[in-house]
């Protein structure tokens, strides 16, 4: 595989007009690679609310649909991410768009650029 493009699943756990989902798949299509989906869980994280984990399980079963499975790792995003990009050259990371910038989507965009 060339790389993949990660849809990184955050706030919206949904499949359908999905716009960051559609754009992943997309560049994964154009470029040959694969799409890796992903929700992170915080670091120390020992349990999840029972309306995470149904949102959690309703992506799985829509993903497995559409031939694809989700990929939930513990840490912060840039652990998480780095150690993606060492396995499997990650070659973008969409998310579905906030309505404001936080110092995460800060931090994760200056991981990008000096990953390249």
């Amino acid at each position: 595989m060339l790389g993949v493009h990660i849809i990184w699943f955050r706030d919206d756990l949904r499949v359908h007009d999905h716009a960051a989902l559609r754009a992943a798949c997309q560049n994964a299509e154009r470029d040959g690679a694969g799409v890796l989906a992903l929700y992170i869980l915080p670091k120390g994280t020992r349990f999840i609310s029972r309306f995470l984990y149904d949102g959690l399980r309703d992506l799985q079963t829509a993903l497995d649909r559409r031939g694809a499975q989700l990929h939930v790792r513990y840490g912060t995003p840039i652990e998480v991410l780095s150690d993606l990009h060492r396995a499997h050259r990650v070659l973008s990371v969409q998310a579905h768009e906030a309505s404001d910038v936080s110092q995460v989507d800060r931090d994760v965009e200056a991981w990008a650029m000096r990953a390249g």
